[in-house]
């Protein structure tokens, strides 16, 4: 699957040598429906970051780009939501967010939060 082999195969053999990297995708809110984790790559020597049609859900994400080596001369977000608020089924809350907290339940649905360290 091209979301495991973008870390394994390409990514992390090369993190020692980027220096700019862009990563586009087509309309599909990739970050979260198509799910990427890319934490553990890191790119000592990256001077430009851009994202194209990235969607950010996780702090983990938006912590990743901020944590980026003294290098990093530009970083370019474009067409990049940032999703505060979303309707998800008790699977997906499970797959994606399972440190959140079960606040009550309206209408047979649970509703969940989270806080933020800001």
């Amino acid at each position: 699957m091209f979301n495991n082999d973008l870390c394994t195969c390409w990514l992390r053999p090369l993190q020692g040598r980027l220096t700019h990297l862009s990563i586009y995708t087509t309309k599909l809110l990739w970050g979260f429906w198509t799910y990427c984790d890319i934490r553990a790559v890191q790119f000592p020597y990256l001077k430009s970051l851009r994202l194209r049609d990235q969607t950010i859900v996780h702090e983990w994400q938006v912590e990743w780009m901020l944590v980026r080596p003294a290098t990093l001369e530009q970083l370019l977000l474009d067409d990049c939501p940032i999703f505060t608020v979303m309707h998800l089924d008790e699977e997906q809350i499970a797959m994606h967010f399972p440190g959140l907290t079960l606040i009550y339940i309206s209408e047979g649905r649970g509703i969940y939060t989270k806080e933020l360290d800001l």
